[in-house]
């Protein structure tokens, strides 16, 4: 389980892909109409793996 300030700190950071800024559980009217060509009620992003969220060096 992830510390809850870290978590809080994932669900307040900004994710930018391309000209479309994304965010946990809000919606982006950008990203619903990149993929309304594929006819689905929504996606997800990726990002680098960070198990943990543990500092890497």
């Amino acid at each position: 389980m992830l510390n809850p300030s870290l978590l809080e700190a994932y669900h307040q950071t900004n994710y930018c892909f391309g000209d479309i800024l994304l965010n946990v559980d809000e919606r982006s009217s950008k990203a619903a109409a990149l993929l309304r060509p594929f006819a689905t009620d929504g996606g997800l992003f990726i990002t680098a793996w960070n198990p943990l969220g543990k500092e890497l060096k």
